[in-house]
């Protein structure tokens, strides 16, 4: 036996709900459960013995829904949670920080605020972010990523203007003018952030996503989990887990969910749902139906009392969708469709 686990209170979490005092541990599964002593006389000479000195042991968690490089990413920008940003003051000096430190041009790229934990009940703008970036694009998205706000900069870098067509299960918002605000929704903001996702993780060294991988999926496992469904994974992605994965720097094991609108080099591939090994397993195709609950894009029945208003964004014609899942299925991949609202 490799391992044992001692002096604490292992939970099961089965039907029972049967707590034990030691298990012990043999290529990575679970050989015996019981207590110290029983778990003693299963040991050798060269089983580690770990004291949990009274702590609470649980089988490893399991992130059905995450995005695990996009995490990393994007926790590498600017922090504006509510617990650093609960007014537009704090969104706008975090941003103007992070301008007067980088050189002129660069992008600035900041995460999880949420207009609802802001004072002001409101996303910011453009008009709120240039004044403190005029030599920047900016950047930043929603806690639900469902959602960025661009200022100037940025939308002239990424040609978003007022003639912008508004994209199929996406949202542009406009001022009284008919100007974009700068704030955009679902397939508007994913033209967007994959234009600057991928190319940014395409234009990294091996050695950079390697990097990225291992610091990422590092944090995951110290939270606990063993396991994580990256809910989009694409071509650069997979490639990125295979590179982390043979420099053995892939901390907990991945099962993809491949982005439809990205996974016809997986389809021509012939690769399909199950293949892989026990640290990285190719999943499902991954569809959309509609927006996100938190920004209020997701289909409902009934209109949202806030703004944007409106029942949401339907990302594909029903028609669309349903002839999608059947050429996947019929292919051999297990499905996931995103689908948030009761009208979704």
């Amino acid at each position: 036996m490799d391992a044992m686990f001692y002096n604490g209170r292992i939970c099961t979490l089965d039907d029972a709900g049967t707590v034990c005092r030691a298990v012990g541990i043999s290529n990575g599964m679970v050989e015996v459960l019981g207590s110290e002593d029983e778990v003693r006389r299963s040991c050798g000479n060269g089983t580690e013995a770990i004291d949990l000195k009274g702590g609470v042991m649980f089988p490893g968690f399991i992130e059905a829904h995450n995005h695990l490089p996009m995490f990393g990413y994007l926790t590498a920008g600017i922090d504006l949670s509510p617990a650093r940003a609960s007014s537009m003051s704090d969104v706008l000096d975090a941003v103007k920080a992070e301008a007067d430190r980088l050189p002129p041009g660069t992008w600035i790229k900041g995460s999880r605020y949420a207009e609802y934990f802001l004072r002001e009940n409101r996303h910011p703008t453009r008009r709120d972010l240039d004044p403190v970036s005029p030599d920047h694009p900016v950047i930043i998205f929603h806690t639900s990523l469902h959602a960025c706000v661009l200022n100037g900069r940025a939308m002239k870098e990424m040609g978003v203007t007022r003639e912008t067509p508004t994209p199929q299960g996406g949202l542009i918002e406009k001022d009284e003018t008919g100007e974009p605000t700068g704030v955009l929704h679902d397939n508007a903001m994913m033209e967007v952030f994959n234009r600057l996702y991928f190319s940014d993780l395409t234009a990294m060294t091996t050695g950079e996503r390697i990097d990225l991988c291992r610091r990422t999926s590092k944090r995951f496992a110290e939270l606990g989990f063993v396991m994580a469904a990256d809910a989009m994974t694409v071509p650069v992605t997979l490639t990125m887990y295979q590179e982390a994965l043979a420099a053995d720097k892939l901390h907990v094991r991945v099962y993809t969910m491949n982005l439809a609108d990205l996974a016809e080099p997986l389809v021509q591939s012939g690769i399909r749902t199950g293949f892989g090994c026990d640290r990285l397993r190719i999943g499902p195709i991954k569809l959309f139906a509609d927006g996100g609950m938190s920004n209020r894009t997701a289909a409902v029945s009934e209109p949202y009392l806030t703004p944007p208003h409106g029942t949401g964004l339907k990302i594909q014609p029903l028609e669309e969708l349903k002839a999608k899942v059947r050429r996947y299925h019929d292919l051999g991949y297990q499905i996931a469709v995103h689908a948030q609202g009761d009208a979704g």
